[in-house]
């Protein structure tokens, strides 16, 4: 498996600061690249940012590295549209309501999702049981969460591992 990773980075800094990219050529040019996966980490998300990340055609991984998220529902509406999304990962997104929550059960390949730190409730994880392909999911920190939201996840669901820490 082939996977881009520093060239993206330098591409979606350039992107977001209005720039030529300088060494990875356009979004467009990476996406024509003979690779398998691409995976970007940010440190300090924001809805610029998130969309920014809408636009790799191949983008499979997505994680966010701290808590200092300036991003919003409004980038998760950018994240729904990533559908070649098998893990995504947004420690410290204590900014998302219920309804930018429930925008990614549009994400259909997901197998890995952490959504630690929020305060969205049990009625938008209800909305995530679509999500067939889930292994894994991280609630942690989550303290309007009690467990209800469950009740809606098929028992045949791929669901092997949930975490609950201090919710």
């Amino acid at each position: 498996m082939r996977a881009i990773a520093l060239m993206t980075l330098l591409t979606l800094a350039a992107t977001l600061h209005g720039q030529a990219p300088s060494r990875a050529g356009s979004v467009d040019e990476i996406n024509k690249l003979p690779v398998d996966t691409v995976s970007i980490s940010l440190s300090s998300p924001s809805n610029g940012m998130f969309e920014a990340c809408a636009r790799f055609a191949k983008l499979e991984r997505l994680a966010s590295s701290s808590r200092k998220h300036t991003a919003d529902d409004v980038g998760l509406g950018h994240i729904a549209k990533l559908t070649t999304l098998i893990e995504l990962d947004l420690y410290g997104c204590d900014r998302y309501t219920d309804a930018g929550i429930e925008k990614l059960a549009a994400l259909t390949n997901l197998t890995e999702l952490e959504l630690k730190g929020g305060t969205f409730t049990d009625a938008a994880v209800s909305k995530l049981a679509v999500l067939s392909k889930l292994e894994k999911l991280d609630l942690s920190s989550n303290p309007k969460l009690t467990g209800v939201c469950f009740a809606d996840f098929k028992a045949d669901c791929l669901l092997d591992g949930i975490k609950l820490n201090e919710c």
